[in-house]
């Protein structure tokens, strides 16, 4: 799970998301064509993958692209909320991201994707 594995390296590793999200000049390309790129970035990487897996459906690039984007901000989001100093939580946190990972990740269709 791309998404699990993007958490958890930040919350192993909480000054790496401080370096390279405290930057002011931070270049993120949410364009699809960023996905044929080299880029190592964590988005670059979830477009790359994404685009594999969406590309066999029927779904325009724009929807792509959304679904692409939430994934990232719930990914980035969970992120941000583990390297957090005196945040808490009752249960592990791999076990507690994989499991707000899946709760989100309830299926659902837009009118485009029915069709």
């Amino acid at each position: 799970m791309l998404g699990k594995i993007y958490v958890m390296f930040f919350y192993q590793n909480p000054f790496y998301f401080d370096f390279l999200f405290s930057r002011k000049n931070i270049s993120i390309k949410l364009s699809l064509d960023n996905a044929d790129t080299d880029e190592k970035l964590p988005l670059a990487i979830l477009q790359k993958a994404s685009k594999t897996v969406f590309s066999k459906s029927k779904l325009s690039e724009k929807v792509i692209q959304n679904k692409i984007i939430a994934m990232w901000a719930l990914g980035h989001g969970l992120a941000f909320i583990v390297v957090m100093p005196n945040v808490e939580i009752d249960d592990n946190w791999e076990t507690r991201v994989e499991e707000i990972i899946k709760f989100i990740s309830i299926p659902y269709q837009t009118q485009e994707e029915k069709e």
